[in-house]
């Protein structure tokens, strides 16, 4: 016997059931996706508890840095707009909140927003380790420097 997605259409395309429902099984928590479509990423069997874990760490991990930071000001920003979006999204099933979120956030799958804010607990480490938010006046002079110089050159090719 055929799977069913391999036997002859009974009727018009168009009203055939969608290919994600033909091809899997519909789960009563999770997602229902199979594939993230992108190589080395596999879907995550509970993302949006996962992201929220993931966001509330990078809120812990950033403590260290002076709260007048614009580094630590963003962090927060970011891992609070995302974990109120993931505790609001709406939609019947797990995955039109996992879409809801996807589509809020707007800044890849939600596998990808994940790996976002543990690549972000690597950030931090470093930031923190070279204590980065005390020299942000000698990157701001070096890079001013180097725009000048640069006006310079310019200036000579004319």
């Amino acid at each position: 016997m055929l799977a069913p997605f391999l036997r002859p259409l009974s009727r018009p395309l168009s009203r055939s059931l969608p290919l994600n429902r033909l091809l899997s099984a519909p789960a009563s928590s999770g997602p229902t996706k199979t594939s993230t479509g992108l190589v080395g990423l596999a879907v995550h069997p509970d993302p949006i508890p996962a992201l929220i874990a993931a966001n509330e760490r990078l809120l812990v991990e950033v403590q260290p840095i002076p709260a007048n930071a614009a580094y630590r000001e963003n962090i927060e920003a970011i891992a609070n707009f995302r974990i109120n979006t993931c505790k609001e999204a709406p939609g019947d099933s797990y995955d039109a909140r996992c879409e809801h979120i996807e589509t809020v956030v707007n800044c890849g799958q939600i596998e990808e927003l994940i790996i976002q804010a543990e690549d972000e607990l690597e950030v931090i480490e470093v930031y923190i380790e070279e204590k980065m938010w005390e020299n942000t006046g000698d990157a701001i002079n070096t890079f001013e420097r180097n725009m000048a110089q640069q006006e310079a050159e310019k200036k000579q090719e004319q």
